[in-house]
């Protein structure tokens, strides 16, 4: 995960839940700068620090905020990942980070995605494009 800020701390917290029953879990956090938590609010910040401290491994993609640290951090979690999961409105297709290492891991990488509808509450499956609606 990258650690930002909602569905990135949410699953990095879940992942290290899951860590105290299963020792070969791991969580593999790609941060794209030192300061990434300096505006968040203390209590989030809290939470990224604890998780951090217990994550298996963080690698830092710049020691400062570059116009792309982001995106390079999706870049690298999406080249190390068998599949891709991911909490997103395809509809949406802006150009911000989230929606780039989305469209890099689709159409340059191939990879198998798991898109989750975050309104909606559909689950899409590439390559096959199947949906399914949570009821």
């Amino acid at each position: 995960t990258a650690c930002d800020c909602g569905v990135g701390l949410y699953a990095a917290e879940i992942i290290n839940g899951l860590r105290t029953t299963d020792r070969n879990l791991m969580l593999l956090c790609y941060t794209p700068h030192e300061e990434q938590a300096t505006k968040w609010t203390p209590q989030l910040r809290d939470r990224y620090f604890a998780m951090l401290a217990s994550c298996t491994d963080i690698v830092c993609v710049s020691p400062y905020e570059q116009p792309d640290a982001q995106f390079s951090a999706y870049q690298r979690i999406v080249e190390r990942s068998d599949m891709v999961l991911a909490v997103h409105d395809l509809s949406a297709n802006a150009d911000r980070a989230e929606d780039r290492a989305l469209r890099y891991a689709l159409e340059e990488l191939k990879k198998p995605v798991l898109v989750l509808h975050p309104q909606k509450l559909t689950v899409q499956v590439f390559p096959q494009g199947s949906e399914k609606t949570n009821g």
